[in-house]
């Protein structure tokens, strides 16, 4: 939409694209992902090159079972973490922040 004025009833724009059935809960997602710029198209191969071999069967190694996926690495999951993205949403870092009261 590029604008509305007071006198017309309807605004003025132009087609882009669907995002998907009215009032559908796709379409919805799709419009919140696009306004707030957050990215979610498909990985690219050398992400998903990263990944374990073992897919969505991967599970985390228990802490003392001398895995390497434990070297240099502190487990965390016991603690509540929020992670707060910068406003201009182009930086890979993010500042964490947990409770010490758990």
């Amino acid at each position: 939409m590029r604008h509305q004025l007071i006198l017309h009833r309807y605004p003025e724009g132009h087609f882009v694209r669907a995002l998907g059935k009215a009032e559908s809960k796709e379409a919805e997602q799709e419009s919140l992902l696009l306004e707030f710029e957050v990215p979610y198209r498909p990985f690219g191969r050398a992400v998903l090159d990263c990944l374990p071999k073992e897919g969505d069967s991967w599970v985390v190694p228990p802490k003392d079972s001398g895995s390497s996926v434990w070297q240099g690495r502190e487990d965390l999951r016991n603690l509540v973490i929020c992670s707060i993205d910068p406003p201009s949403k182009s930086t890979v870092l993010e500042r964490c922040c947990t409770d010490p009261k758990t």
